[in-house]
C-alpha cells in the first residue's frame, strides 16, 4: 500500500465524519444547536486518523532544534580529505512517535581524527502511515528527518569565490 491507500482512508474518514456529524445533529430539534452539534462533531472526528502525527510535529521540531547540531572539533583539518561514519542510533523520548537520533563523525583520512560531528534525528510515521506503508514509513503530514541546517555547505572546506576563510564554519559550534 502507498499514498493512494492513505488518500482513500482519509476520504472515507471525511465522509464518515460528515455522516456522524449529521446523525448527531438529528437528535436535536433546535436548528441552531443542531448545526452547532453537527459542525463540532465533524471538527472533532476529522483529524483523528492523523492525530498522533499532528501532536508529534511540534515535539519533533523541538527535538530537531535541540539535537540536530554540527560541532567542528578541528577546524583546520576540514581542508583534508574526510569520510563520514555513522554511530549506532539511539531512541529519543518525548516525541510521541518512534524516533531516533544518530550521531555521525566526520573523520580525517590522513590523521584519523574526528574533525566534526553532527546528529540526524529521524521519526517514523503515525499509525496510518505505518499501516499503509510499513513499519519504517515516514509521517504523512511532515518530513520525518532533520539534520543541521546547510550541513554540506558548512562542511565544505573551500571558501566561496572572493571570500576569505571557511564559510563552512559559519553557525557551527567549534570545540
Amino acid at each position: 500500500m502507498d499514498l493512494a491507500a492513505v488518500a482513500v482512508v482519509l476520504l472515507v474518514w471525511l465522509v464518515a465524519s460528515a455522516w456522524a456529524g449529521d446523525r448527531m445533529g438529528a437528535w436535536i430539534e433546535d436548528k441552531t444547536w443542531r448545526l452547532v452539534t453537527q459542525l463540532l462533531t465533524f471538527a472533532v472526528l476529522l483529524p483523528i486518523p492523523l492525530a498522533d502525527e499532528l501532536m508529534a510535529r511540534p515535539q519533533f521540531d523541538a527535538v530537531c532544534r535541540d539535537r540536530a547540531q554540527l560541532t567542528i572539533h578541528i577546524p583546520e583539518a576540514l581542508g583534508s580529505a574526510t569520510r563520514r561514519r555513522p554511530l549506532k542510533p539511539e531512541p529519543v523520548d518525548g516525541v510521541g512517535l518512534p524516533a531516533s537520533s544518530q550521531t555521525w563523525w566526520v573523520l580525517s583520512e590522513q590523521a584519523r581524527l574526528v574533525v566534526a560531528s553532527y546528529e540526524v534525528v529521524q521519526v517514523r510515521g503515525g499509525w496510518l502511515a505505518r499501516w499503509a506503508r510499513g513499519t519504517d514509513a515516514e509521517p504523512v503530514t511532515f518530513r520525518g528527518r532533520c539534520q543541521p541546517p546547510d550541513l554540506e555547505r558548512r562542511l565544505d572546506p573551500s571558501p566561496a569565490p572572493g571570500l576569505p576563510g571557511n564559510p563552512g564554519l559559519q553557525g557551527a559550534t567549534v570545540g
